[in-house]
C-alpha cells in the first residue's frame, strides 16, 4: 500500500524514470516542426541472460566446439575412438561441421522463442532456409572436392553464408530481410557480432555453473573452482599412471590395445590438448555469433531510422545529376560508335587483325569490369544523394536507364570475350569466376532497370541470385 501511494505521488520525471523503455509513449510526433526528422534511438542495454543460456548448455557448447574443431582441422573423431584412418568422416567433415552448426543455431533460436522471446516470421524463415541451403550445398561441394572451380572463394563464401544465416534466422537483420543494408548486415554477421560477444561463453558458463552448484547443491564457489583446478592437474598424472602400468604389464597393455585406445602421454595427450586449445577461440567465435544474436530482441539498427537519416543526406542538385549522367552517356555512346567493330567481333567469332584469341580476350576485359563497377557506384550515388528522388525526375531516370543499358551492353561484350577464350582454351577456375562475375553484373543491370521503372526488392533479388549462382558454380567440374 505504501509503495503504491509513493508511486502515485511521484513527480512526472520520477514516474518516467520508473517506467520501462518499451512502455514510454512515442514522443517523436510531439517534436516541434523545426526539429530534425531523425532522432537517434536511446541505447538499449543488453538483454539479461536467459536461463537456457547457462548451466549445462554452456558446458555442452564447450564439448561441441571441441568435436567441431577435430572435424574442422582434419582429424576425424572416429580416428580418436576406433583408430580408423582415411575414413569417410575425413572427406565429409565440412558437411558435418555445417549440419552441427545449423542444428545448434536452430535449437538455440527455437528455445529462445519458446522461452518468451520474439518468434521469427514466415518471411524470415523462408530467407533463412535459402541461406541454410546455400551453406549446405557449398559444404557438399567442398566435401566432394568440387570447389576447385571457385578456389579459395568457395571457403570464404561458405563461412559468410553460415554467418549471415545466423543473423537472418535470429531476426537481427536491419529490416528483417536482405535489402539496401546488406553490407552492414554482413559486417555485423562476420565481424561485429562474434567479436563483440567473444567472451560471452565464458561469462555465461561461469554464471551458469555458479547458479547450478551454489543454489541447488549449496556448494561454495571457492570449493567448486578448487575442485575443477585439482581435476585439471590430476588428469595428466592419471594418463602417466596408465602409461606406466601398460609398460609394467603386457597383459594390461594388450587389454587397452584391444579397445584401440592409445593413452601414451607424449603423443596422444599433447595432440588432444593442442586441438582443445584450438577449439577454444573457434567455439568463442561461434558462440559469440549465435549467443549474441539470441540476446538481441530487435535488429542491429532500425531500418526506418536509417532511411530517415539517409533522406537528410540528399544534397546533390538535379542539375548536377543531369550533367554528370549526360556526360557519361555521351562518352559511352561515342565509345560504342568508334569501337563497334572491335568490341562486337567476338559475337561473330571474328578477331581484329594482328590479335590472337588470348590477346583479344584479355585486352579490355578487366577494364570493362571496372567500368561496370563505376556505373553501379554512380547509380547508387544518384539514388541516395540526389535532392530529388530519381523516380520523381523523369530526365534523371531516363539517363539512369540509359546508363544501365550501357552497363548491360558492356556486360554482354565482356562475356563474349571470356566465352571466346573458354571456347578455344577450355575452362579454368579464373575464367569461370570471371564468367560468373560478368553474369552477376548483367543481372544487376537488368534488376536496376526494372526497379527504376517500378519499385521492387531489387537488392534482395540481386543478392539471392549472386549467392545461388555462386553455389551452382562450385559444382562445376574443372
Amino acid at each position: 500500500m505504501q509503495e503504491n501511494e509513493r508511486q502515485q505521488g511521484s513527480t512526472p520525471a520520477q514516474a518516467t524514470q520508473n517506467t520501462p523503455l518499451n512502455a514510454l509513449p512515442n514522443t517523436q510526433a510531439a517534436q516541434p516542426s523545426g526539429a530534425p526528422m531523425y532522432t537517434a534511438a536511446p541505447a538499449q542495454p543488453p538483454q539479461p541472460l536467459n536461463p537456457w543460456l547457462s548451466g549445462w548448455a554452456q558446458a555442452g557448447s564447450v564439448l561441441a566446439s571441441y568435436v567441431v574443431a577435430r572435424l574442422y582441422v582434419g582429424i576425424p573423431f572416429d580416428e580418436f575412438l576406433l583408430g580408423l584412418r582415411g575414413s569417410w568422416l575425413m572427406q565429409w567433415r565440412p558437411l558435418i561441421f555445417t549440419l552441427l552448426f545449423l542444428a545448434w543455431g536452430e535449437t538455440v533460436f527455437c528455445l529462445r522463442a519458446r522461452s518468451g522471446g520474439p518468434k521469427a516470421s514466415s518471411a524470415v524463415l523462408r530467407e533463412s532456409a535459402f541461406w541454410a541451403a546455400c551453406t549446405v550445398a557449398l559444404s557438399v561441394a567442398i566435401s566432394l572436392f568440387l570447389g576447385d572451380a571457385a578456389g579459395l572463394w568457395c571457403g570464404i563464401f561458405w563461412h559468410g553464408f553460415a554467418a549471415y544465416w545466423v543473423l537472418c534466422r535470429s531476426g537481427c537483420l536491419t529490416e528483417n530481410a536482405t535489402g539496401p543494408f546488406f553490407a552492414l548486415d554482413a559486417l555485423y554477421a562476420i565481424v561485429i557480432m562474434p567479436f563483440a560477444n567473444f567472451f560471452l561463453r565464458i561469462r555465461t558458463l561461469a554464471r551458469g555453473l555458479r547458479l547450478l552448484f551454489t543454489r541447488r547443491r549449496a556448494v561454495n564457489t571457492k570449493t567448486l573452482w578448487a575442485t575443477l583446478l585439482c581435476l585439471a592437474v590430476a588428469v595428466p598424472f592419471f594418463f602417466c599412471a596408465v602409461n606406466l602400468l601398460m609398460q609394467a604389464d603386457s597383459g594390461f597393455a594388450a587389454l587397452l590395445e584391444g579397445f584401440r585406445l592409445d593413452w601414451r602421454f607424449s603423443t596422444r595427450i599433447e595432440n588432444e590438448l593442442a586441438i582443445f586449445a584450438f577449439s577454444l577461440p573457434v567455439g568463442a567465435y561461434l558462440y559469440g555469433l549465435i549467443g549474441g544474436c539470441a540476446r538481441r530482441e530487435k535488429g542491429n539498427a532500425a531500418g526506418q531510422a536509417l532511411r530517415r537519416q539517409g533522406e537528410q543526406m540528399r544534397c546533390i542538385p538535379k542539375t548536377a545529376d543531369t550533367l554528370i549522367l549526360t556526360a557519361f552517356c555521351i562518352l559511352y555512346l561515342l565509345f560504342f560508335i568508334v569501337q563497334a567493330g572491335y568490341l562486337f567481333g567476338a559475337f561473330a567469332g571474328k578477331l581484329p587483325e594482328g590479335f590472337t584469341v588470348a590477346e583479344y580476350a584479355r585486352q579490355g576485359f578487366y577494364q570493362l569490369c571496372w567500368i561496370l563497377v563505376m556505373n553501379f557506384g554512380l547509380l547508387t550515388v544518384c539514388a541516395r544523394l540526389s535532392a530529388v528522388p530519381v523516380r520523381a525526375a523523369k530526365a534523371v531516370r531516363g539517363l539512369c536507364l540509359a546508363l544501365m543499358g550501357a552497363s548491360l551492353l558492356f556486360s554482354a561484350t565482356a562475356f563474349s570475350k571470356i566465352f571466346l577464350y573458354i571456347k578455344y582454351f577450355s575452362f579454368t577456375p579464373r575464367r569461370l569466376l570471371s564468367s560468373w562475375a560478368v553474369i552477376v553484373f548483367a543481372a544487376g543491370s537488368i534488376l536496376a532497370i526494372v526497379t527504376l521503372l517500378k519499385p521492387n526488392r531489387a537488392i534482395q533479388k540481386f543478392v539471392w541470385f549472386a549467392a545461388a549462382s555462386f553455389t551452382v558454380l562450385c559444382f562445376w567440374p574443372c
